[in-house]
């Protein structure tokens, strides 16, 4: 004879149209049977119609995997997902917590970090959601781009704390580090694609800061008679000028500096009474390498005093650096930070307007 079970439906609390406090049931392993609403502002905004939700998901879910064959950024992904997902509303409970869970997983497929939104986020967090609710996701997909940078730091800042506590890491991996030395050549290899990707972008850094110099070159003429403005990119044997500059300005950014892996830097200087140059600083975040550069800009103003002695201010220029990682495709990076790169230069131009 075949067995039966008896299912045991809970309800949950909820509000309808009205306002009206009601118990609707909870269902396990179904989607919703009753209509579920929000208020904002004493407006009441209605989800995804019971009798649509089967459909829209199996439409939100071909969306998605058109998205993965075509190689949409995995924080791009994430937010249109979470947000899609939460506009539906396909469950009669708990819809928060699975958007969540959803845009962890495809963070964590791309070799990033779950989907982490503390108390300190949650303002930035409702206010992205509803500027995509008003078909803006760019705010959110800051949110989520800026939250894995700063568990990047996080991870990366515990790394150099077990390396300096004094722990003996090195005897208890030794067992594990003699099985991976055969893989670690190859290993290492592929991390410093990344150094290629910084050349690459020092490259356009130069072509594009090239583009300004004539007409900062006017401006310094007004200013005084053979005032200048140029382009210089550092060399193997200048690669650690500014490295006092470099620390103080990471020390403003909350990160780690790593020298050993690599350094570079392109700069814009302008020269009339005073001196400035904007710095491009491309180095390691963290320790050990992990495959990941950091470009940090920083504005630096040079004056002299009634003796002849030079002083300068640093100013930084964007609140975080722009990280890049060896597994991200070149042409992304370069489409990041092209958008990165104009608005620090708009920043350090209103500050040297500031600084005639």
């Amino acid at each position: 004879m075949p067995r039966s079970f008896a299912v045991r439906i809970i309800p949950t609390p909820s509000e309808d149209s009205n306002g009206n406090l009601i118990e609707i049931p909870l269902i396990k392993g179904d989607w919703k049977r009753q209509p579920n609403y929000t208020t904002k502002n004493g407006v009441v905004y209605a989800y995804c119609p019971p009798e649509q939700v089967a459909s829209e998901m199996d439409r939100l879910v071909k969306m998605h995997q058109e998205h993965l064959a075509a190689g949409v950024a995995p924080e791009v992904e994430a937010a249109w997902l979470h947000h899609r997902f939460s506009q539906i509303h396909p469950f009669q409970d708990g819809n928060g917590r699975v958007s969540r869970a959803i845009a962890s997983m495809v963070l964590v497929r791309a070799g990033l970090f779950p989907l982490v939104v503390t108390r300190d986020d949650k303002i930035k967090y409702l206010d992205a959601l509803e500027a995509a609710d008003q078909g803006d996701l760019g705010a959110l997909v800051d949110l989520f781009a800026a939250l894995q940078r700063s568990q990047f730091r996080k991870a990366t800042a515990l790394s150099e704390n077990i390396l300096t506590a004094g722990m003996d890491i090195a005897s208890m991996m030794e067992g594990l580090m003699k099985a991976a030395d055969k893989s670690r050549e190859s290993r290492e290899q592929e991390l410093r694609k990344v150094c290629i990707y910084a050349e690459a972008l020092e490259d356009e850094t130069v072509a594009y800061l090239e583009t300004l110099v004539p007409n900062l070159q006017q401006v310094m003429l007004r200013l005084i008679p053979g005032g200048r403005a140029f382009v210089k990119r550092s060399t193997e044997a200048t690669s650690h000028f500014y490295w006092g500059q470099i620390i103080g300005n990471a020390q403003k950014l909350d990160y780690f500096v790593d020298n050993s892996s690599y350094r570079s830097w392109v700069t814009m200087n302008l020269s009339w009474k005073r001196r400035a140059r904007l710095v491009f600083a491309f180095h390691g975040i963290g320790r050990p390498f992990s495959g990941s550069l950091i470009c940090a800009p920083f504005l630096e103003i040079r004056d002299l005093d009634e003796d002849e002695q030079a002083h300068s201010t640093v100013i930084p220029v964007t609140e975080e650096g722009f990280v890049f990682f060896y597994n991200e495709s070149l042409e992304k990076i370069k489409q990041r930070f092209g958008i990165w790169r104009e608005k620090v230069v708009a920043v350090a131009l209103k500050q040297l307007g500031e600084s005639l």
